[in-house]
Protein backbone atom coordinates (compact mmCIF):
# COMPACT_ATOMS: atom_id res chain seq x y z
CA UNK A 1 0.00 0.00 0.00
CA UNK A 2 1.61 3.20 -1.46
CA UNK A 3 1.01 6.14 1.52
CA UNK A 4 2.00 9.58 0.73
CA UNK A 5 3.14 10.68 3.94
CA UNK A 6 4.84 14.55 5.07
CA UNK A 7 4.91 16.92 7.66
CA UNK A 8 3.86 20.16 7.00
CA UNK A 9 4.65 22.41 9.61
CA UNK A 10 4.52 23.23 13.30
CA UNK A 11 1.12 23.52 14.72
CA UNK A 12 1.61 26.37 16.77
CA UNK A 13 2.77 29.80 15.74
CA UNK A 14 6.41 30.60 16.90
CA UNK A 15 4.85 32.70 19.49
CA UNK A 16 3.43 29.05 21.47
CA UNK A 17 6.81 27.35 20.33
CA UNK A 18 8.74 29.82 22.73
CA UNK A 19 6.26 29.99 25.52
CA UNK A 20 6.47 25.88 24.95
CA UNK A 21 10.40 26.19 25.80
CA UNK A 22 10.12 28.67 28.55
CA UNK A 23 7.52 26.75 30.10
CA UNK A 24 9.50 23.70 29.71
CA UNK A 25 12.97 25.22 31.37
CA UNK A 26 10.69 26.93 34.43
CA UNK A 27 9.10 23.22 34.83
CA UNK A 28 12.53 21.81 35.06
CA UNK A 29 13.56 24.26 37.09
CA UNK A 30 10.98 23.31 40.20
CA UNK A 31 11.32 19.91 39.50
CA UNK A 32 15.38 20.28 39.91
CA UNK A 33 15.17 22.82 42.81
CA UNK A 34 12.26 22.26 44.98
CA UNK A 35 10.84 18.72 43.47
CA UNK A 36 7.25 20.64 43.05
CA UNK A 37 5.21 18.78 41.14
CA UNK A 38 3.49 21.42 39.33
CA UNK A 39 6.62 21.56 37.32
CA UNK A 40 5.22 18.36 35.71
CA UNK A 41 1.99 20.66 35.16
CA UNK A 42 4.03 23.05 32.85
CA UNK A 43 6.32 20.49 30.92
CA UNK A 44 3.10 18.71 29.34
CA UNK A 45 1.43 22.23 27.72
CA UNK A 46 5.37 22.87 26.92
CA UNK A 47 6.01 19.67 25.11
CA UNK A 48 2.95 19.88 23.20
CA UNK A 49 3.32 23.37 22.11
CA UNK A 50 7.02 22.76 21.07
CA UNK A 51 6.52 19.83 19.17
CA UNK A 52 3.53 19.32 17.74
CA UNK A 53 3.07 19.63 13.64
CA UNK A 54 0.37 19.06 11.13
CA UNK A 55 0.23 16.87 8.15
CA UNK A 56 -1.16 15.18 5.43
CA UNK A 57 -1.00 11.25 4.49
CA UNK A 58 -2.42 10.63 0.93
CA UNK A 59 -3.21 6.58 0.10
CA UNK A 60 -3.94 6.53 -3.62
CA UNK A 61 -4.49 2.83 -3.23
CA UNK A 62 -7.49 3.50 -1.76
CA UNK A 63 -8.21 7.21 -2.50
CA UNK A 64 -8.44 8.65 0.93
CA UNK A 65 -6.07 11.28 2.52
CA UNK A 66 -5.78 12.41 6.19
CA UNK A 67 -5.08 16.08 7.26
CA UNK A 68 -3.17 14.77 10.49
CA UNK A 69 -1.98 16.47 14.04
CA UNK A 70 1.16 14.92 14.88
CA UNK A 71 3.23 14.40 18.27
CA UNK A 72 5.70 12.16 19.87
CA UNK A 73 5.45 9.87 16.71
CA UNK A 74 1.26 9.81 17.01
CA UNK A 75 -1.23 10.62 14.46
CA UNK A 76 -4.64 12.03 15.13
CA UNK A 77 -7.31 12.57 12.02
CA UNK A 78 -9.63 11.42 10.51
CA UNK A 79 -9.38 10.05 6.43
CA UNK A 80 -11.39 11.22 3.95
CA UNK A 81 -12.57 10.38 0.66
CA UNK A 82 -9.75 12.35 -2.18
CA UNK A 83 -11.78 13.97 -4.32
CA UNK A 84 -10.84 13.59 -8.45
CA UNK A 85 -7.95 15.30 -8.69
CA UNK A 86 -7.46 17.94 -11.76
CA UNK A 87 -4.21 18.54 -12.13
CA UNK A 88 -0.84 19.34 -9.62
CA UNK A 89 0.10 22.66 -9.04
CA UNK A 90 3.46 23.43 -8.42
CA UNK A 91 4.84 27.20 -7.97
CA UNK A 92 7.24 29.46 -6.24
CA UNK A 93 6.01 31.47 -3.00
CA UNK A 94 8.61 34.30 -2.10
CA UNK A 95 8.93 35.87 1.39
CA UNK A 96 10.02 39.04 2.57
CA UNK A 97 10.61 39.99 5.75
CA UNK A 98 12.26 43.49 7.33
CA UNK A 99 13.17 43.69 11.28
CA UNK A 100 14.50 47.28 12.18
CA UNK A 101 16.10 47.89 15.42
CA UNK A 102 16.64 51.51 16.07
CA UNK A 103 19.22 51.64 13.74
CA UNK A 104 19.59 48.29 12.49
CA UNK A 105 17.88 47.03 9.56
CA UNK A 106 17.72 43.28 7.99
CA UNK A 107 16.03 42.25 5.24
CA UNK A 108 15.08 38.38 4.64
CA UNK A 109 14.34 36.65 1.68
CA UNK A 110 12.60 33.60 2.08
CA UNK A 111 11.59 30.68 -1.31
CA UNK A 112 9.20 28.26 -0.22
CA UNK A 113 8.13 25.88 -3.16
CA UNK A 114 4.39 24.69 -2.84
CA UNK A 115 2.35 21.70 -3.79
CA UNK A 116 -1.18 21.62 -4.33
CA UNK A 117 -3.09 18.99 -5.81
CA UNK A 118 -6.35 20.92 -7.56
CA UNK A 119 -9.61 19.20 -7.01
CA UNK A 120 -12.07 21.34 -9.02
CA UNK A 121 -11.71 25.28 -9.07
CA UNK A 122 -12.36 26.04 -5.77
CA UNK A 123 -11.07 23.06 -3.62
CA UNK A 124 -7.14 22.60 -3.31
CA UNK A 125 -5.16 20.15 -0.85
CA UNK A 126 -1.93 21.55 0.07
CA UNK A 127 0.53 18.56 0.51
CA UNK A 128 4.40 20.14 0.73
CA UNK A 129 5.87 23.34 1.36
CA UNK A 130 9.89 22.94 0.90
CA UNK A 131 12.43 26.07 1.47
CA UNK A 132 14.47 26.22 -1.30
CA UNK A 133 17.54 25.39 -0.64
CA UNK A 134 19.70 22.70 -2.98
CA UNK A 135 18.54 19.39 -0.87
CA UNK A 136 15.12 20.31 -0.01
CA UNK A 137 14.62 21.52 -4.04
CA UNK A 138 15.88 17.84 -4.64
CA UNK A 139 13.56 16.40 -2.52
CA UNK A 140 10.28 18.23 -3.34
CA UNK A 141 10.83 17.15 -7.20
CA UNK A 142 11.41 13.38 -6.03
CA UNK A 143 7.77 14.02 -4.15
CA UNK A 144 6.18 15.60 -7.16
CA UNK A 145 7.62 12.78 -9.47
CA UNK A 146 6.38 10.41 -6.33
CA UNK A 147 2.43 12.16 -6.63
CA UNK A 148 2.42 12.44 -10.40
CA UNK A 149 3.43 8.55 -10.88
CA UNK A 150 1.07 7.95 -8.54
CA UNK A 151 -1.75 9.92 -10.35
CA UNK A 152 -1.12 8.15 -13.62
CA UNK A 153 -0.91 4.64 -12.22
CA UNK A 154 -3.89 4.65 -9.76
CA UNK A 155 -5.76 6.00 -13.29
CA UNK A 156 -4.45 3.52 -15.32
CA UNK A 157 -3.10 0.34 -13.31
CA UNK A 158 -1.60 -1.10 -16.71
CA UNK A 159 1.22 1.64 -15.92
CA UNK A 160 4.27 1.04 -14.44
CA UNK A 161 4.90 3.79 -12.03
CA UNK A 162 8.44 2.76 -11.34
CA UNK A 163 9.07 3.79 -15.47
Amino acid sequence: MEIFDNKLEKYFPLQFVMLGYLLAIFGLYLLIDSFNLFGIVLIIPALIFSFSKTGIQINFYLKEYKDYFFIFGLRFGKWHKLPEIEYVNIHLERYSQVINVQSISRGTIINKIIIDLIFSKTYRKNVGIFETNIYKFFVSIDIIQYICHSLIFFKNPNINPKK
